[in-house]
């Protein structure tokens, strides 16, 4: 084993036993939190050898993106499960899934190495599962706070987080496709896309469908995962797509066409198929 894998072994067991915390101590979560973000950190700046100088922790911190925002829906996501081996599975999903993110990372660290077109994939479909990671967690949250009072306040949160969370991602997917160079241009995209993303949440906080609710007692206490949050997983999908392609300078009506019919299929299914009235 290289020294490559034992490193990202450990980051994988050390965000790992966070992620066990939150099951198995479900009341300290907001600690079990801050313990994993100060992991992360640590992890981070073990990985890269980010120096502690401003331009040093600017230049490096690209690689914090995905870690954080990943894990932190990770953590979350298990929270609003209630079956043990449901908590469980979902943990060594993201045991393996945290592997392959922080060998993939550190492949993307050096411009030699951003030819591995196996890891760039690792990391595109890792950035589509934060999005949705995020985007639930957000919205989750968003209906324990809304439900207390001040309900506008916590929406106009929702939006001004969901920009962020589209504007984090797309940064960093079109830095790990090369576009170094081109970040300027892609600018004005990358704003548009995180605004649409926005206007999503926004529209979507109205009337939060949950989908799919695996059991009574989510359906009695609101589980299940955010309609919304798989929504803006496909919106976030159609617009990077286009972006890429644009990057990419591949970008053609056929090309354009067949994205317009996925995600519209995609929508489509997931609106016919939830349920958007609660059952009697």
């Amino acid at each position: 084993m290289n020294t490559l894998s034992k490193k990202s072994l450990i980051a994988s067991g050390v965000i790992t036993v966070t992620i066990l915390a939150s099951v198995f101590l479900p009341n300290y979560f907001v600690y079990i939190v801050l313990s994993q973000f100060l992991s992360i950190v640590v992890l981070w700046k073990y990985f890269f050898d980010v120096p502690f100088t401003r331009k040093g922790v600017i230049e490096k911190s690209k690689f914090l993106i995905l870690p954080i925002i990943f894990n932190f829906g990770a953590l979350y996501l298990i929270t609003i499960f209630f079956q043990s081996f449901v908590k469980i599975a979902f943990t060594l999903v993201f045991v393996g899934a945290n592997y392959y993110l922080w060998v993939s990372l550190r492949k993307v660290h050096n411009l030699s190495d951003r030819a591995a077109i196996f890891h760039r994939n690792v990391l595109i479909v890792l950035s589509f599962m934060s999005i949705f990671l995020g985007s639930t967690a957000l919205f989750r949250v968003f209906m324990s706070l809304g439900a207390t009072g001040n309900r506008i306040f916590f929406q106009l949160l929702l939006v001004i987080l969901t920009f962020a969370l589209f504007y984090a991602i797309s940064f960093f997917l079109a830095w790990e496709n090369g576009a170094d160079e081109n970040l300027a241009k892609l600018k004005p995209y990358t704003l548009v896309s995180s605004l649409l993303g926005a206007e999503v949440a926004w529209v979507s906080s109205i009337w939060i469908v949950n989908y799919p609710v695996i059991s009574t007692q989510e359906k009695a206490s609101l589980g299940g995962t955010p309609l919304p949050a798989i929504l803006l997983t496909i919106v976030f999908y159609f617009l990077w797509g286009i972006v890429f392609h644009k990057m990419d300078k591949s970008l053609t009506r056929r090309v354009l066409t067949e994205y317009f019919v996925l995600t519209i299929m995609f929508i489509a299914v997931l609106l016919m198929t939830a349920k958007w009235l609660p059952s009697l």
